[in-house]
């Protein structure tokens, strides 16, 4: 699939073993890798989680995720009134339930770990959470001591699994958060850190993700692809030309790529790459015949070519709504009924036709109107299409899927 992304674990793989060696005990070498979005991390944390297990190896991996997507699945005290954060926006995309072994906010709640400190704790903490909803319930808050003996409960699990991590991955942004600013001054030292999709990040971004490395900084991305999003027009044209971007003269170009059909990698190629990047033999193998037969799918769309593209002009009507953007207040955007109806009938024939799994479907749009009209669309046609992923474009910088 993406040989950015397996070059970037694969680098990750080898640093961090490096790091392993020269660990002492009295300081913890640690490797972070981030990217800007949370999908990216998922994306590479699968993929690193896999490389680990097909090698039997010993490197301990923690997926750190922001505290808004913690409380999601564990709201603690904040079903309390008093306890509530303000401002907090909820993630429009859950955490991955395949990376549940390696996510802080569930090791700290495994009453079957290993180590029986952790153990003990995991049940203390679980046992809180219990009696606060049982408190919530009755309508009582529970006693400032209480919450107190809670939160440190969950603070100490916290580092405790933080400093025993050989790489943390996370977004840029929660690589300056308190707990890991903590464990940095105290018992661990980040000896490395990889910044995957770097042409993305604003540059802050990207030196809050590296400030703390001591030995080895990577960064990964593409310059020519998505530039970061900057809304605040007086700070644009400074902050939308990345770290990567500025650096990128001393870059080295991954030539041979390992994601899309030939056919769609002409384009880029010639259009951004000066025609050279090149398609993998390994992609060339898996264009078979039941590639072939998915991509007759269209026949009747794209007259009866097997092309792995399609384009349709739909002469459908605008309409512009005012929508909330990202959970940052409204925002005016765009919607088109026909163009919906037409994506719903090909996702149709997607799945129940060539039977496709939802999984490997992406659906993307420019407008966050159009994105919430289809997803209502979908959910209206069968309900069992709400594994049907659909995001805007910027949503799924990181992301991959096999029909798009």
């Amino acid at each position: 699939a993406l040989p950015i992304s397996v070059t970037g674990v694969h680098i990750a793989w080898w640093l961090a073993l490096e790091n392993v060696s020269k660990t002492n005990e009295n300081v913890k070498n640690q490797l972070y890798y981030c990217a800007p979005s949370n999908e990216a991390v998922d994306l590479v944390a699968k993929m690193l989680l896999n490389l680990v297990k097909s090698r039997n190896g010993k490197l301990r991996l923690l997926r750190v995720y922001g505290s808004a997507t913690e409380r999601r699945k564990y709201p603690g005290l904040s079903i309390f009134k008093r306890y509530a954060s303000s401002g907090i926006a909820v993630m429009q995309k859950p955490e991955s339930e395949d990376l549940r072994s390696i996510a802080l906010h569930h090791r700290i709640r495994n009453e079957k770990n290993k180590d029986e400190i952790a153990r003990k704790d995991a049940t203390k903490i679980v046992d809180f959470e219990t009696k606060f909803v049982k408190y919530q319930s009755k309508e009582v808050e529970p006693l400032q001591p209480e919450a107190n003996k809670y939160m440190e409960l969950v603070r100490n699990a916290e580092q405790r699994e933080i400093e025993a991590s050989d790489v943390v991955l996370c977004t840029c942004i929660q690589a300056g958060n308190r707990r890991l600013k903590k464990s940095r001054e105290h018992s661990t030292v980040v000896r490395t850190s990889i910044v995957d999709e770097a042409g993305q990040c604003t540059e802050p971004e990207t030196i809050v993700a590296i400030i703390g490395a001591v030995n080895k900084i990577v960064l990964i991305g593409d310059h020519r692809q998505l530039q970061p999003v900057v809304q605040n027009s007086q700070v644009g044209d400074v902050l939308r030309k990345s770290m990567f971007e500025r650096l990128s003269p001393k870059a080295m170009m991954l030539t041979e790529q390992y994601r899309m059909h030939e056919d769609l990698c002409l384009f880029p190629s010639e259009m951004f790459y000066g025609g050279k990047l090149e398609t993998s033999a390994e992609v060339k193998k898996r264009q078979g015949s039941k590639n072939l037969m998915w991509l007759s799918c269209w026949g009747h769309l794209n007259r009866g070519s097997t092309k792995p593209y399609c384009f349709i002009d739909v002469r459908g009507s605008v309409e512009t709504n005012s929508v909330a953007a990202d959970n940052k207040g409204g925002e005016e955007s765009k919607a088109n009924l026909e163009e919906a109806d037409l994506v719903i009938s090909i996702v149709q024939s997607l799945v129940f036709t060539y039977k496709i799994s939802q999984t490997q479907i992406r659906i993307l749009t420019p407008y966050t109107a159009q994105k919430c009209l289809i997803i209502q669309k979908l959910e209206q046609t069968n309900p069992k299409f709400e594994k049907t992923r659909v995001c805007t474009v910027f949503e799924t910088q990181g992301g991959e899927a096999d029909f798009v």
